[in-house]
C-alpha cells in the first residue's frame, strides 16, 4: 500500500500496530461504519449464535496432522455463514468453532469442532465436511508457522 519504504519497515509497522491497539481500533471503526455493534470486541456473548449445534468427534486417536481449509470453508458455507451467490442470505449466528489445531493430540471421541446453524440438517452436512477435512495420524506433524511467527523470525 506504499505506506512503508521497505518490507522490513512495513513489518515493523504491523508489529507496532498490533502492540499499540491500532489494528483493533480499525476493526472497531469498520464495525461502526457497517452499523455493527462494536461492543462485541469486549464482550463476545453479544454475538448471535444459531439455535442448532452439532459437535464433530474424532473417529480415532492420534495427532491432527493436517486440515483441508477449503473443505472447512465449504463446511462454513453449509452452515449458512457464507454465500454461494449474491442472492443467498447469511445466517449471522452460524459458523464453526475449531477446537483443535495442527499438532494437537486427540483421543477417539474428542471434540474437534462445534458447528452452529439455524437447521440441524445444515449442522450435519457441515460436520461431514469437517470430519473429511481433518487428517489424524499416529505421527506428530511439523507444526506450521503462524504469520506473526514468520514476521518475528524475519525481524531477527
Amino acid at each position: 500500500a506504499e505506506k512503508a519504504d521497505s518490507l522490513d519497515a512495513g513489518k515493523q509497522m504491523l508489529l507496532d500496530n498490533i502492540k499499540n491497539g491500532k489494528g483493533l481500533d480499525k476493526f472497531r471503526e469498520l464495525l461502526i461504519q457497517q452499523n455493527g455493534n462494536s461492543n462485541i470486541i469486549n464482550d463476545y456473548t453479544l454475538l448471535p449464535i444459531s439455535k442448532e449445534k452439532a459437535e464433530v468427534y474424532s473417529a480415532e486417536s492420534g495427532y491432527v496432522y493436517s486440515m483441508n481449509t477449503a473443505e472447512i470453508g465449504r463446511a462454513s458455507l453449509e452452515t449458512g455463514a457464507g454465500r454461494a451467490s449474491k442472492a443467498d442470505s447469511i445466517d449471522f449466528g452460524a459458523g464453526i468453532i475449531m477446537k483443535v489445531r495442527i499438532g494437537d493430540y486427540v483421543n477417539k471421541g474428542d471434540v474437534l469442532a462445534e458447528v452452529y446453524s439455524s437447521a440441524s440438517d445444515k449442522c450435519l452436512s457441515a460436520s461431514k465436511y469437517i470430519l473429511d477435512a481433518i487428517e489424524i495420524r499416529t505421527e506428530k506433524p511439523k507444526e506450521p508457522k503462524l504469520i506473526l511467527d514468520i514476521i518475528k523470525q524475519e525481524e531477527n
